[in-house]
């Protein structure tokens, strides 16, 4: 799957099924469609792994295997790009944001709300920073070991039962594949961004926000400052 993705992982959400509690299914060596069984219907993970003249195809072929196993099918989370391609009927859901990284400065200048929480963030002392290879990838670093903890503290600070699917909160799978960024203040981790590849757009879906809830006002947006930044 991860060769797959990094030949054809084309929708921002693609890096994901490559996170636990997904089924696979392969048309050839070269084509892929991530989904789940919910005992009435195949869901898939958004548009099938494959090159794009494949799309069609593909998702063609999905549809009829789930209909010789008594399964429905829906396709969630794609792009106008399959639906362009696919005979199927499209429901929207909503919009999804597209920023180009080189432009970030200048959003920045554009927006004084943005401006007055990254000076909020910093007069408390909050500094971003990238993880090292190392830090992100071995579960018994002091830096994984901090995120974690904040994971838990989020976690608890939140009514709903975890979700599952797209939304379910897998950060380290991967990890080396990834990028992340800690928001420290005072050697203590405040905030976490993961950010997933996006192979086939050579760009980042920043997949991960957290923030504890004590964190100083303007962590998030500070976060996300950096990433731009680095992204650039």
């Amino acid at each position: 799957m991860l060769e797959l993705l990094r030949l054809h992982g084309w929708n921002a959400t693609s890096f994901q099924v490559l996170e636990p509690g997904f089924c696979y299914w392969f048309d050839g060596d070269d084509a892929c469609v991530a989904y789940v069984d919910t005992g009435g219907a195949w869901v898939a993970a958004g548009a099938p792994i494959a090159d794009v003249e494949r799309l069609e195809p593909v998702a063609r072929g999905f549809v009829e295997a789930a209909q010789n196993a008594g399964r429905r099918v829906c396709f969630f989370a794609v792009e106008k790009r399959f639906v362009q391609r696919a005979d199927l009927e499209t429901l929207g859901i909503g919009q999804q944001p597209v920023w180009d990284s080189d432009q970030w400065n200048e959003v920045l200048r554009s927006s004084r709300s943005l401006r007055e929480q990254l000076r909020r963030a910093r007069a408390k002392g909050v500094e971003v920073r990238e993880l090292s290879g190392t830090e992100a990838v071995d579960p018994s670093s002091p830096a994984r070991r901090s995120v974690q903890l904040l994971i838990q503290r989020w976690s608890r600070s939140r009514s709903i039962a975890p979700m599952g699917f797209l939304v379910a909160l897998h950060p380290f799978s991967f990890a080396a594949e990834r990028r992340y960024f800690v928001a420290e203040q005072g050697g203590q981790v405040f905030g976490f961004l993961a950010v997933a590849p996006v192979y086939g757009r050579g760009g980042w879906f920043f997949e991960d926000f957290l923030r504890d809830p004590a964190a100083p006002n303007g962590t998030i947006e500070l976060l996300v400052h950096h990433a731009m930044q680095s992204a650039a």
